[in-house]
């Protein structure tokens, strides 16, 4: 069997400043990494000062495992990542209920016609299919100027952006606070960049805020965040980036 068959993630080594690749592992399960780092003298594991990734527990370990002189680090885009996936999950569940409650109508019908009948794409089903990534997405993205598009799903009427974000939310009375709560987080993650600090004390709150928010998908967010706390507050330092081509090296 070929050895790339038989594991499904890579382990991508990138250079952060540079922003150029170091190395790609077959996995980062600890089978095929634990002998990959060890063969890495280890004079050079003492320059290694963040170790950035996802939630991914193995990873996590890799600064007690191998690199002393560095701190872990969860970056911003996993958190997001983790929030936006969560919610998309009850959105597709959304979805899933009005096509069950259009299949049930749709045989409802069938009983009292003699020919076939199609099933057609509700008004709810085409949201949620087509526009739910304006729940999704971070609110201050969105252009709320786009010329409006004539929908035949509402009787061929010009529909703006928040025309569409409003029936949406109408759909679900539970929609409105859940994207603020994402939001929540997306505004954290935005005031406090540069200040450790600032976003050790916010994160707290937010932890709190998801904690007692009702909702199990945030519930456990909170879990994952107070988890994983002190790397994610590490990702509030500020580094410059540089383009490689600049960057000055002594031989």
């Amino acid at each position: 069997m070929n050895i790339l068959s038989r594991y499904k993630y890579a382990l991508v080594l990138q250079d952060f400043v540079t922003g150029g690749p170091i190395d790609m592992v077959v996995s980062r399960r600890q089978e095929i990494t634990q002998p990959y780092f060890a063969n890495i003298p280890r004079v050079e594991w003492a320059f290694v000062k963040y170790v950035i990734s996802d939630m991914y527990a193995p990873c996590q370990c890799y600064v007690d495992q191998y690199f002393p002189n560095a701190v872990p680090v969860v970056d911003s885009f996993h958190v997001i990542k983790l929030i936006t996936q969560r919610l998309n999950a009850y959105l597709l569940k959304l979805k899933r209920k009005f096509r069950v409650r259009d299949e049930k109508a749709l045989e409802e019908r069938q009983r009292h016609c003699s020919h076939k009948l199609n099933l057609r794409e509700s008004r709810e089903l085409h949201l949620l299919r087509t526009k739910r990534w304006l729940i999704l997405a971070n609110q201050d993205t969105i252009n709320y100027n786009a010329k409006p598009y004539r929908d035949p799903h509402f009787s061929h009427s010009y529909m703006y952006v928040g025309d569409y974000e409003r029936e949406l939310l109408k759909m679900d009375s539970h929609l409105k606070e859940l994207r603020e709560l994402k939001e929540k987080y997306i505004r954290f993650n935005k005031k406090y960049a540069g200040d450790p600090d600032g976003a050790r004390a916010a994160l707290e709150g937010i932890i709190k805020t998801y904690r007692g928010c009702g909702y199990s998908m945030f519930e456990e967010i909170a879990v994952a965040l107070m988890e994983y706390k002190g790397a994610i507050i590490n990702s509030f330092v500020m580094l410059e980036r540089m383009d490689p081509l600049h960057l000055k090296r002594d031989f």
